[in-house]
């Protein structure tokens, strides 16, 4: 769900032949969210590797 929804912003500010500050801030914002999520999934992959190996190796 959020994912769609900030695909939507990026498409409507894509769309806009003007950008004022308050889109790109916008758009700037929802970069950040999305880096932030991702990394929180990294942190999350990583961590399950590493379960996952301690339980391979007993």
């Amino acid at each position: 769900m959020r994912i769609k929804h900030i695909l939507n912003t990026f498409k409507k500010l894509l769309d806009m032949r003007n950008y004022t500050k308050a889109d790109l801030e916008e758009l700037v914002s929802s970069q950040l969210e999305n880096l932030n999520s991702i990394h929180n999934l990294l942190s999350i992959m990583k961590e399950q590797n590493e379960l996952l190996n301690n339980v391979n190796k007993n």
